[in-house]
């Protein structure tokens, strides 16, 4: 913050931060844990004088300035790598909006250098879990992909120094004791969904920008993670079972130990073992040679088999497990419609209720919608009750929270305790309010709200699919980007009588496909000219008229 104060030499201003108030109002900063996240200036002369830190930065929301000089004025001053915007969205819902704007924020907010999964305690580290859950949504909102490239190049960095990919880049604790027990001793390195970053993120990137240069520079690094994730099996078929993050902060866990999710850690990181092996092979055929290709082809194909025969009937208990089972391809194609009508009827029956974590909550609205279930997918996203993302904004949030119920209905704090007291920390917690995971859905709501999404095929949006799936309740979005060939954008409302009316255009060196929600009683115009649904098109302006279009109706708790 920058504060303008009049006062003597020697006055001593002290600027204390928050993300939130207490009833009083005060500052809470039991959040902080040990960082005191304070200021102290001394003026070195009379009058008026400007002071702003150097070498610091918080993560704060409100701040309390004490001292004996004239207070004249204070700005925020945003800290951020991700500097150059690049996506935009509105609709008619405010509170979506708000939502999406919330994002933006945990984003800007956490883009510092290397992606941090939170910008005000004592930690505001590089964690690849936090990363990989954000990555295509950040790259949906800002252009980064050199921001990427320089982290990732620093995670290879690490990976040759400790064997392994760390949960936290730059690595500075696969050689700091475990924060857990003798009996709960943490691994920190090559843990499913954590390490994946080595792999999700490249990918990510590619689809989002269309450059090879990221999928060159790591092909190494993905190979050495592989061969250690299948050198760890000792020769069995699985990823032996031991300590995992798991679906980190499942809001059934116990809220002390977020890493004991309903969904069976040893089943996540297999599965996702399974995925980081064919975005391997993705990887190999792109930027690598055919016989690492084959190679991670057939071994993602057996462990997708053998994880379903052992584990699939476990993974359809939870909503997590259906999740990644779908979503990484591990349920047979044959059960995939048994499996997705599983999930939706939990979703229902939950009344949107989300009940994943850090990893199931980025796959599951994508799980359902892939699978037709867009009901279930809009009961989820548009739920107001806790436990739900605009739950958060109806509780006055502008940013992200780590936890669901971070502040409870009768307004009050969750505490945020944890089982992993040590000598350093001796009074543990975790309670973040600008924590961007979470904020995995907004992807979702650009490919499926809005309509606009790139392709992993013909990446950067050379290929365009426009697909809007206008749910009950909402009589316009809009969602533009700005790709590598300059802006790709989506307008649509329902008109008079029903009509769906879109806008839609396809920049110069981009092909679109026009994927509408049509009915059997449908008709679909395009510039004025009757045309089939997924009509194929080139660069330029597009008026699109639907009747009679597809509107999901769904049940909001």
């Amino acid at each position: 913050m920058r504060l303008v104060v009049d006062g003597k030499k020697g006055d001593v201003i002290t600027v204390r931060h928050a993300e939130v108030l207490e009833p009083g109002p005060n500052l809470h900063t039991a959040a902080l844990r040990t960082a005191k996240a304070t200021d102290i200036y001394t003026l070195g002369h009379d009058g008026r004088s400007v002071i702003e830190p150097k070498f610091t930065f918080h993560g704060f929301q409100f701040a309390e300035v004490t001292g004996p000089a004239k207070f004249i004025s204070a700005i925020g001053v945003a800290v951020s790598s991700a500097n150059e915007r690049r996506g935009y969205f509105s609709s008619s819902d405010a509170r979506l909006n708000r939502l999406h704007q919330n994002v933006v924020w945990s984003i800007h907010d956490n883009m510092v250098s290397v992606p941090t999964d939170c910008p005000q305690r004592d930690e505001r580290l590089g964690w690849t879990g936090d990363a990989q859950a954000i990555a295509t949504t950040a790259n949906t909102l800002f252009k980064i992909d050199s921001f990427w490239r320089s982290w990732l190049f620093d995670l290879a960095i690490d990976q040759k120094r400790f064997g392994a990919v760390g949960a936290v880049v730059p690595d500075i604790l696969s050689k700091h004791p475990s924060p857990a027990s003798e009996e709960e001793a943490w691994i920190i390195t090559d843990r499913a969904g954590w390490a994946d970053a080595a792999t999700i993120v490249p990918m990510a990137t590619y689809e989002s920008f269309g450059s090879l240069s990221t999928l060159k520079q790591q092909v190494e690094s993905i190979r050495t993670y592989v061969k250690g994730l299948s050198d760890r099996r000792k020769g069995e078929k699985f990823l032996p079972e031991e300590f995992q993050f798991g679906d980190w902060c499942d809001p059934d866990a116990p809220v002390d130990r977020p890493w004991l999710s309903k969904v069976k850690a040893q089943f996540v990181a297999n599965a996702f073992f399974a995925n980081t092996v064919q975005l391997a092979a993705d990887v190999e055929a792109l930027a690598g040679d055919a016989a690492h290709q084959k190679e991670y082809t057939d071994l993602a194909a057996t462990l997708r088999k053998d994880i379903w025969e052992h584990f699939g009937a476990e993974a359809k208990e939870t909503t997590a497990g259906c999740s990644i089972a779908l979503e990484f391809g591990i349920v047979p194609e044959s059960e995939r419609a048994a499996v997705a009508q599983i999930l939706s009827d939990k979703v229902i029956a939950d009344q949107g209720k989300i009940t994943t974590g850090f990893l199931g909550t980025p796959l599951i609205l994508h799980a359902l919608s892939k699978n037709g279930h867009f009901s279930a997918a809009y009961t989820m996203l548009m739920r107001r009750k806790v436990l739900s993302w605009l739950y958060q904004v109806d509780q006055k949030a502008t940013t992200i929270w780590e936890r669901w119920d971070a502040i409870y209905e009768d307004g009050s704090i969750h505490k945020g305790q944890m089982s992993t007291a040590s000598e350093e920390q001796d009074n543990p917690s975790m309670i973040s309010f600008n924590h961007y995971a979470y904020g995995a859905v907004i992807d979702w709501v650009y490919r499926n709200v809005a309509g606009i999404a790139p392709t992993v095929k013909n990446p950067g949006y050379r290929h365009i699919t426009f697909a809007p799936r206008p749910g009950e309740g909402f009589s316009y979005a809009s969602a533009s980007v700005n790709t590598p060939f300059g802006i790709a954008s989506i307008d649509w409302e329902i008109i008079d009588g029903g009509t769906m009316a879109a806008k839609v255009v396809v920049p110069f060196g981009s092909k679109a496909v026009l994927d509408f929600p049509t009915t059997a009683t449908s008709s679909m115009r395009v510039n004025g000219k009757v045309v089939s649904n997924k009509h194929e098109v080139g660069h330029g302006h597009y008026d699109i008229l639907i009747s009679a279009p597809e509107i999901t109706s769904f049940k909001v708790a």
